[in-house]
C-alpha cells in the first residue's frame, strides 16, 4: 500500500528565538497530529543541508510578520538523505523550512503522519544505481501479530518494495512503485504472496486495465494479485524477487520468491515467478530498470528506494508484534553476479503499512529485525553476507565494501573546531561512514555585540561529498533596567539584559502602577518600539501620584473639568471640587450638598458629595377637582420624596341622561418619583328598554344602562322556549347601535308551537319532503302531511299505514307516521313452475314481509333419452328481504352400460343413469384374472366419455393366456432371449418358440436343446419347460496313428453325448529293425463319457534288445557302454 510523502534527523530545540530576516525566503508543511507519537519522514534530494522547525500556526504566523519566536523543536536536514523524526503531542503544527533560496526550485517532501514506520532494511544511495532485478532474503525464526481494530487482527506483511523507471520511445519517461509481498496469518500458520503495481507517473496516474495484463487484476486505478493460502512452519527463510525488463516494446515485471526453508523441510529448488505482468503503454518502451536513489524523486512523489520491511497486512494498517525474530539482506543484480545494496536505513518510506514496536540492527552480515522500540536510523555495515544464486541451498559469500572516501569542505569566517582542529577554512576526504565533528560557539565581544554560527555542534555522518559554509548572525546586547518591572518583548521584568538578533524589533512598554493606599507610579518612558541596530541600555524612571476620589451619584468638576470617578494628582498640588443641580428629562431634580470644596493634595483624598431627590409633580382637568381639599382645575409643583398629595373626584350626571365620568377616582398620593397626573372626562349616555320579557344590553340582562359616547350598544332580545314546546319570538332581534344620544327602546313577543312530525322515510310536510319534521309554526298555522309507497331501489317498498293527515297548530304537535314493508318477489323459467300453485314462466309481484311463498318445479323427461332437470326443484321461501329466483333447467342424457362382467360408471357399478349434457362420464372397465391362468382384457378400458346425447355402451371381453416358457439356458420366445418366460397371450395368438443349436463353453462342454424351433398356438394356459443334452469335447492326440473306435487317426477332436463309450488302442512300433520298439503309454482305454476328456498318446523306446545285441557283441566296451533308461509318457 502506497502512503502520501515525508522523514527527519532530531536536533535539540534551539535555545535561540527565531526570526524572519528581510529578504530571505522560507516555506513550511501543514502537520495534524491526531494520535501520538506519530511518525513523519522527509526527504531532501538537495545537495545542501537544510534546517527545519517545529511551530505552532500562531507561531508560524508571528514568524511571519517578522516576531521573534521559540520553535518547538529544530531539525538538520542532511543532503540527499531521508530522515525520520517523532511528535508525542498531537495538534495542528507546521514545519517550517529556513532559510531556502529564493530563486531556485526546493526538493523537499514530507510524508503524512502515522502511528507506526515499516521498518526492516531500506537502500537510499545518493548516487543513481539501476538494475533488472532485486532481490530481499529473510529468515524468520519467531512471528506473531495482534491488531484488535483490524481484520485478520493476526495479520503481518513482509514487503520487497521498488520503483520501476520506463523510457519511452517519445523521449517521455514513466514510473511504476512495484510490490511483491509476503502476507502473513500468524495465529494460522497461513502465508500466501501477492504483488501490486502502482503508477508513479505523476500523482494522479494510475494503472488502466486495459493497458496491463497478468495474473490479476486492476481495483481503484492500482494492480492487485494474490495466491492462495498456504501453511508455514518456523525457521521459514527464502527469498521475495522482482525483476523489469522490456520485449517487444512493452514492460514487463515478474514476481517471484524462494522457500529455500519451512520448518525442518529444506528445498532443493530455483525460484517461483507467480506472476508475469505485461504493461503495454502509449508509446513503445525503449528501456525497464529498477533505479533506486535519493538524488531525485518519481514524477508521481516517490522516493526511488529499494525496501525489505515489515508492516501490517494491508490497507495502510499499523499493527505490533507479540513477537518477532528475522534475519534480512538486500540485493541487486550488478551484471551477472548477486550485489549488496548501499546506503541502508532501518525504515521503509513508500509503503503505508508500518509497525508500533519493532528495531533493525546488524550483526553476522545480516540486518537483524526484533521487538523493541522504534529507532529509526541508518545501518553502516562493512561486510554483508550475499547469496550467489537465487536457488536452494543457497550458496553464500562475504561481499565487503570498499573504502570509498568524499570531499569535505567547510568554511567559516571565525574559527571553529572540526574534529578537533581549530580553523577558518577545512578541506578533507573523508572515508564513507566517518564522523565529522563540528564545534563552534557564540562570538561575545566587549562593545555588547555577539556573533551565532549557522550551524552548531553538530556530529555529521559522510554518506557523500559535503561543502558547508557556516554563516554567522550578529545580536546586540539589550539592557533595560527600571525600579518597578516593564514589559520587554512582552516579557515583565526589573532588569531585562540578552543578545538580540541584528534587524529584530524591540517593544518597552512601561504601564502606569496603583497602589492599594491610592497612590499611582506614572512611567517615563512609558512606551518604546526600536529596531536592534547596535547594543542598547534603557532606564525608565517613575513619578508620585494621588487619588482623589469624590463618591458622588454624578459628575463634579475637580479643576474646572468634569470627574466622574478617581482622579490622580500630583502630589502637592491643589484641587477646586464644584457640584451643581442636576435636573432629570424625567422631572426629576439632586441638589447637591455640599456644593464646593478646595482640597490639598498632600495625600490621597476621599471627598463625599451627597445629592437630594426632589420630584415635579402635575395635575391638569377640564372640570373642578379636589386637590388637598382645594378646587382647583391645574396644579405644578417640585416636592421632596414622602410628601402625600390628596386628589378627589366624582361622576357629573345631568338632567336628560347625560352622565360625565373621569378617568381618576379619588386617590392619595405618596410622593416618590416624578408625577404627572391628566384627569379626563368621558360623557356616558342612558339606554332604556321596555319589554314584558327580559333582553341584553350589552350581553346583561337589564332594563336600562349607561353607555359610553360613541360606543356601539347591542340589543339582543332571543327567543324564548318553554319545556312544553312553545317559543316566544321577539319583534327585535339581535340589533347594534352606535350611541350619541340617550335612547328607548320597546319589544313585542309573539308564541310558536313545536311540531314534530317522524317518519323512516321521506313523508311531505306542508308540501316540504323530510323524514325528521321538527319545526316552531306561528300559532294557528295548519299542518298537512301525506305519504305514498315508496320504493327504495333494492326491492324493497314500504306503504305508509295512514296516507293524509290535515292539523291545525293550537299548541305543539307530535305526530308519527307508521310504514309496512313489502319485497319485490321475482321467479324466472324458461319453463313453466308453480308458484303459490300458479303456473308461470315469470312472477313478479311485491309481497308483504313475512308472507310464505311456494314454488315447485318438477322434471321434464323427453321420448329420446334426455330429460330436464330444473334447479333448484321445489321450494319454500319466508318473504323477509327482496328475493330473485331463476330457475334453470338442464338437458341430462341416458347413459346404459352392458357388460358380461363387472364396469364402473363414475367410480360405482351402475347399469344405467342420467348425466348432464357436457360433463364427463369415466367408464372403468379392469381385467380379470382367473386361478387358471386365463386372463379377460375389456373391449373398453379406462375411458372419459363426453356426454352429448344419450350413451348405449357395449364392454365385451377377450380371453388370455397364461404362457411359462422355462429353461436353464437361453431360448426366444417371440424372439426375445430369456430362460423364464411368464406372459399372458391373446386366445388364437401364434407364440414361436426357438432354442439355439448348441450352446458352447470354454470348459469343453457343450449343451443341445431337446426341443427345436417351434410355433405354437395359444388356445389355453400352457407351461412349457426346455431341457438340454450335454455333449463333452474329446480330444485325443498321438504321436503316431492309434484306434478311436476302431478308427485309426492321429487327431481326434469331438462332442461326445454324456454316457457315451469310447474306445481306445494304440500298438507298440518296432524301429531300427527292430532293435528298439517304440512303446504307447496307453495301450487300451475305454472310457464313459461323463466330462471333457482329453488324451495324449506318446511312444517311449524301448532300448532292452539294443542293450542285449550290443552286450554279445562288444563286450570289451563295456566301461563305454551307454545305459539309457526308458522313460514313459503320463497322460
Amino acid at each position: 500500500m502506497r502512503p502520501a510523502l515525508l522523514p527527519l534527523l532530531l536536533l535539540a530545540a534551539s535555545a535561540l528565538a527565531l526570526q524572519l530576516s528581510p529578504g530571505s525566503c522560507y516555506t513550511y508543511f501543514n502537520l495534524t497530529i491526531s494520535s501520538a507519537p506519530a511518525y513523519l519522514i522527509a526527504y531532501n534530494y538537495n545537495s545542501t543541508f537544510l534546517s527545519a522547525y517545529l511551530m505552532t500556526p500562531q507561531q508560524v504566523s508571528a514568524f511571519v510578520n517578522g516576531q521573534s519566536v521559540s520553535p518547538l523543536a529544530s531539525y538538520q536536514l542532511p543532503p540527499y538523505s531521508p530522515s525520520a523524526f517523532e511528535v508525542n503531542q498531537t495538534g495542528n503544527y507546521n514545519l517550517v523550512v529556513y532559510p531556502v533560496p529564493c530563486s531556485q526550485r526546493l526538493l523537499l517532501y514530507l510524508s503524512s503522519p502515522r502511528g507506526g514506520l515499516p521498518v526492516g532494511i531500506a537502500s537510499y544511495p545518493a548516487e543513481l544505481l539501476s538494475t533488472q532485478e532485486v532481490a530481499g532474503f529473510f529468515n524468520i525464526t519467531s512471528i506473531s501479530a495482534y491488531n484488535p481494530n483490524f481484520n485478520p487482527s493476526d495479520g503481518a506483511s513482509l514487503q520487497l518494495n521498488a520503483v520501476v523507471q520506463v523510457r519511452l520511445a517519445d523521449g517521455s519517461t514513466q514510473y511504476y512503485w512495484v510490490q511483491d509481498i509476503a502476507w502473513f496469518e500468524t495465529s494460522r500458520g497461513q502465508v500466501n504472496f501477492g504483488d501490486n503495481v502502482w503508477n508513479s507517473t505523476s500523482p494522479s496516474s494510475s494503472v488502466s486495465p486495459s493497458s496491463i495484463s497478468g495474473q490479476g487484476s486492476v481495483n481503484n486505478g492500482v494492480y492487485l494479485y494474490g495466491t492462495y493460502l498456504q501453511p508455514y512452519a518456523l525457521p521459514l527463510a527464502g527469498f521475495l524477487a522482482v525483476r523489469a525488463y522490456a520485449a517487444n516494446g512493452a514492460v514487463h515485471v515478474d514476481f517471484g520468491y524462494l522457500i529455500a526453508q519451512n520448518g525442518a523441510q529444506l528445498s532443493q529448488s530455483g525460484a517461483t515467478w507467480f506472476d508475469h505482468v505485461t504493461i503495454t503503454p502509449s508509446q513503445p518502451a525503449v528501456s525497464v530498470q529498477i533505479v533506486v536513489t535519493t538524488t531525485f524523486p518519481t514524477s508521481g512523489g516517490n522516493a526511488p528506494d529499494v525496501e525489505l520491511v515489515f508492516g501490517g497486512i494491508g490497507n495502510g494498517e499499523i499493527t505490533t508484534f507479540n513477537s518477532l525474530r528475522a534475519s534480512l539482506g538486500l540485493y541487486y543484480l550488478n551484471g551477472s553476479s548477486w550485489v549488496p545494496l548501499p546506503y541502508l536505513y532501518t525504515y521503509g518510506a513508500d509503503t503505508a503499512e508500518g509497525a508500533t514496536d519493532l528495531a533493525t540492527s546488524w550483526g553476522n552480515g545480516l540486518a537483524s529485525v526484533a521487538v523493541g522500540p522504534l529507532s529509526p536510523g541508518r545501518l553502516s555495515p562493512t561486510c554483508v553476507q550475499t547469496p550467489q544464486s537465487l536457488s536452494s541451498p543457497v550458496q553464500w559469500s562475504l561481499y565487503c565494501y570498499a573504502s570509498v572516501k568524499y570531499p569535505v569542505s567547510i568554511t567559516s569566517p571565525i574559527p571553529i573546531y572540526v574534529n578537533g582542529t581549530e580553523t577558518t577554512s577545512y578541506s578533507a576526504y573523508l572515508p564513507a561512514g566517518a564522523a565529522l565533528v563540528i564545534q563552534d560557539g557564540y562570538a561575545r565581544y566587549p562593545n555588547g555585540t555577539m556573533f551565532v554560527p549557522s550551524v552548531g555542534n553538530e556530529t555529521i555522518v559522510v554518506s557523500g561529498p559535503i561543502s558547508l559554509a557556516v554563516s554567522w548572525t550578529p545580536y546586540y546586547l539589550v539592557r533595560v533596567s527600571s525600579p518597578i518591572p516593564v514589559e520587554v518583548d512582552g516579557q515583565s521584568a526589573t532588569y531585562f539584559s540578552t543578545y538580540i538578533k541584528a534587524g529584530s524589533s524591540l517593544v518597552v512598554q512601561a504601564r502606569e502602577v496603583y497602589l492599594p493606599n491610592g497612590t499611582m507610579l506614572r512611567p517615563a518612558p512609558s512606551y518604546l518600539s526600536l529596531t536592534v541596530e547596535g547594543p542598547l541600555n534603557i532606564t525608565v524612571s517613575w513619578s508620585k501620584y494621588y487619588e482623589l476620589y469624590v463618591k458622588s451619584a454624578f459628575p463634579v468638576y475637580v479643576n474646572g473639568s468634569s470627574a466622574a470617578g478617581p482622579v490622580y494628582l500630583p502630589a502637592g498640588s491643589l484641587a477646586v471640587v464644584t457640584a451643581y443641580n442636576v435636573t432629570l428629562p424625567n422631572g426629576t431634580m439632586f441638589v447637591p450638598s455640599p456644593p464646593s470644596a478646595v482640597v490639598d493634595m498632600s495625600g490621597p483624598v476621599v471627598l463625599e458629595v451627597d445629592w437630594a431627590p426632589l420630584y415635579l409633580v402635575s395635575i391638569s382637568s377640564p372640570l373642578p377637582v379636589l386637590i388637598n381639599g382645594t378646587a382647583a382645575e391645574s396644579f405644578s409643583k417640585y416636592l421632596r420624596p414622602g410628601s402625600r398629595l390628596a386628589l378627589q373626584t366624582s361622576n357629573v350626571v345631568l338632567p336628560n341622561g347625560t352622565m360625565f365620568v373621569p378617568n381618576v377616582g379619588n386617590s392619595t398620593v405618596t410622593v416618590s418619583a416624578p408625577l404627572a397626573i391628566s384627569v379626563e372626562w368621558t360623557p356616558y349616555y342612558l339606554v332604556r328598554v321596555e319589554s314584558p320579557l327580559p333582553v341584553l344590553i350589552n350581553g346583561t340582562a337589564a332594563a336600562s344602562a349607561y353607555v359610553r359616547r360613541g360606543s356601539l350598544v347591542y340589543i339582543r332580545a332571543v327567543n324564548i322556549t318553554l319545556p312544553n314546546g312553545t317559543m316566544f319570538v321577539p319583534s327585535v332581534g339581535n340589533e347594534t347601535l352606535a350611541v350619541t344620544a340617550p335612547l328607548t327602546i320597546s319589544v313585542e313577543w309573539t308564541p310558536y308551537y313545536l311540531v314534530a312530525v317522524r317518519s323512516p322515510l321521506p313523508v311531505l310536510v306542508n308540501g316540504t319532503a323530510s323524514v325528521d319534521y321538527e319545526r316552531y309554526l306561528r300559532a294557528g298555522s295548519r299542518l298537512v302531511v301525506s305519504a305514498g309507497p315508496a320504493r327504495v331501489g333494492n326491492g324493497t317498498m314500504f306503504v305508509p299505514a295512514q296516507p293524509n293527515a290535515t292539523l291545525l297548530v293550537a299548541g305543539p304537535v307530535n305526530y308519527t307516521v307508521g310504514w309496512i314493508p313489502y319485497y319485490l318477489v321475482e321467479v324466472e323459467s324458461s319453463e313453466p313452475v308453480y308458484v303459490n300453485g300458479t303456473a308461470t314462466v315469470n312472477y313478479t309481484e311485491y309481497v308483504r314481509a313475512g308472507s310464505a311463498l311456494y314454488v315447485a318445479a318438477r322434471a321434464i323427461y323427453l321420448r329420446n333419452g334426455s330429460a330436464l332437470f330444473p334447479s333448484p326443484g321445489n321450494l319454500t321461501l319466508i318473504v323477509r328481504r327482496p328475493v330473485q329466483l331463476a330457475v334453470s333447467w338442464r338437458v341430462y342424457h341416458l347413459v346404459s352400460v352392458s357388460s358380461p362382467l363387472p364396469v364402473l360408471v363414475n367410480g360405482s357399478r351402475a347399469q344405467s343413469l342420467y348425466v348432464p349434457a357436457g360433463s364427463v362420464v369415466v367408464v372403468s372397465a379392469h381385467r380379470v384374472v382367473l386361478p387358471n391362468g386365463t386372463m379377460f382384457v375389456p373391449s373398453v378400458g379406462n375411458e372419459t366419455i363426453v356426454v352429448e346425447g344419450a350413451l348405449n355402451i357395449a364392454v365385451s371381453w377377450t380371453p388370455y393366456y397364461l404362457v411359462e416358457v422355462y429353461s436353464p439356458l437361453p431360448v426366444f420366445v417371440n424372439g426375445t432371449a430369456a430362460t423364464r418366460y411368464a406372459q399372458y397371450v391373446r386366445a388364437g395368438s401364434a407364440l414361436a418358440l426357438g432354442a439355439p443349436q448348441r450352446v458352447v463353453f470354454d470348459n469343453g462342454t457343450m449343451f443341445v436343446p431337446a426341443v427345436g424351433n417351434e410355433t405354437v398356438v395359444v388356445s389355453a394356459p400352457a407351461r412349457l419347460a426346455v431341457s438340454w443334452i450335454p455333449y463333452y469335447l474329446v480330444q485325443i492326440s498321438g504321436q503316431r496313428p492309434v484306434l478311436v473306435n476302431g478308427v485309426s487317426t492321429a487327431s481326434y477332436e469331438q462332442y461326445l453325448r454324456r454316457g457315451s463309450s469310447l474306445s481306445i488302442s494304440a500298438e507298440p512300433v518296432p524301429e531300427f529293425g527292430g532293435l528298439i520298439v517304440l512303446e504307447p503309454n496307453v495301450t487300451r482305454m475305454n472310457i464313459t463319457v461323463e466330462r471333457p476328456i482329453k488324451v495324449g498318446v506318446v511312444y517311449a523306446p524301448d532300448y532292452s534288445r539294443l542293450e542285449a545285441v550290443a552286450a554279445a557283441a562288444s563286450a570289451a566296451s563295456a566301461a563305454a557302454s551307454l545305459i539309457l533308461r526308458r522313460r514313459r509318457a503320463v497322460a
